[in-house]
């Protein structure tokens, strides 16, 4: 747990040199603009690339590390550009084969999928966002980090979903399936991200939050209806085993529906809500949707990790609606509740709490 508590404080360190090295100007109708120095740049390359480094260079951390291994020389075998593309989540397989061609080891194909699944998420949310420190660790605590030390391709679809979140807001649902579909090529169940699109409107509305409502019962009273379509995009019959029909932990679920009850309060108070703040609030509600409607399986519960990477900046924007008065204490709590989120999680996962690099073992 060390080598975590370590690259946090430095992470730490460079995340707030960068927040206090970026200048605030305002443009001729008064509004203020924030404007990243080279300075900011520097620092904030420091603090998302140790973060990637961490992720990147792991050594046996995660719960598939060895099946990625045996998928790496798996992928590596195929000679032609053709057989990759065979495969049914083509994206890792040409990582995997790229990284042996020019580096002949899977630890680059981790490398890389890092470079993906951390750097290229910490380096969209950073463009939207001055609130370095506060966002940064949000984005440890949450899971969406270390979350990519289990499912590589899973969190490469993830990181690709995000990076197309505009396509949502901007109503340009073509683009948005595009997203969806180059997602779908590193992770099958990208597909369940095309409702994210239906959950969204400009304006906050009860009946919109009705619709997910229903649109969340019915999932949540339907497994056996999603498994039968599972079965079909893989072509064989899905067997619910007992993986598919445990329950997940009741705190993951309160943690996931927290932001949300929290946003719905902010939008029933706030009746200027610009358009992202709006947006963020229903990805908020998405992210408690889709943990509730797969709290009975913990299979299923992997689809949570898509909505998860908004929380970061869902919260962001949720504190900015805070009054001045209670700001630091409002974010302070919130940091606490995922800190101790954040070592439930790891320590109850012997394939996270150790923590190993790959010095010493190349």
């Amino acid at each position: 747990m060390i080598s975590y508590f370590i690259v946090f404080f430095i992470v730490g360190i460079f995340a707030m040199l960068a927040e206090k090295s970026h200048k605030e100007v305002t443009d001729l109708t008064g509004d203020v603009l924030h404007k990243k120095t080279t300075s900011t740049i520097i620092f904030l390359i420091i603090a998302g690339g140790l973060l990637t480094a961490m992720a990147g260079l792991r050594y046996h951390v995660g719960t598939d590390y060895s099946n990625y291994i045996y998928l790496y020389e798996v992928f590596y075998s195929k000679q032609s550009f053709s057989d990759l593309l065979n495969f049914e989540e083509p994206l890792l397989p040409l990582i995997g084969n790229l990284s042996h061609k020019l580096f002949n080891s899977y630890y680059a194909m981790f490398f890389i999928a890092s470079l993906i699944t951390v750097g290229l998420a910490l380096y969209s949310t950073y463009k939207e966002t001055s609130d370095f420190l506060f966002i940064t660790f949000i984005f440890i605590l949450t899971g969406s980090w270390h979350g990519t030390f289990n499912g590589v391709r899973q969190y490469m679809a993830v990181t690709i979903i995000f990076l197309g979140r505009r396509f949502i807001y901007e109503r340009k649902f073509w683009k948005y399936l595009l997203v969806c579909f180059v997602a779908f090529l590193a992770h099958k169940s990208a597909l369940f991200c095309i409702l994210f699109y239906f959950v969204y409107s400009k304006k906050f509305s009860t009946k919109r939050l009705l619709m997910v409502l229903g649109v969340t019962l019915f999932l949540s009273f339907n497994y056996e209806t999603i498994f039968d379509f599972i079965g079909w995009m893989n072509d064989n019959e899905f067997v619910a085993d007992a993986y598919a029909t445990t329950s997940v932990n009741i705190f993951r679920i309160l943690v996931g529906c927290c932001p949300a009850i929290m946003g719905i309060y902010f939008a029933y108070n706030n009746k200027n809500l610009d358009e992202l703040q709006v947006f963020y609030i229903y990805m908020l509600v998405a992210n408690a949707a889709t943990r509730i409607a797969t709290s009975d399986s913990a299979y299923l519960a992997r689809l949570a990790c898509y909505p998860a990477i908004f929380v970061p900046l869902g919260l962001g924007y949720l504190t900015d609606l805070c009054s001045q008065k209670y700001y630091k204490v409002f974010r302070a709590c919130i940091l606490i509740m995922y800190f101790a989120y954040w070592l439930y999680e790891v320590t109850n996962s012997k394939t996270l709490r150790e923590f190993e690099w790959v010095f010493g073992n190349a």
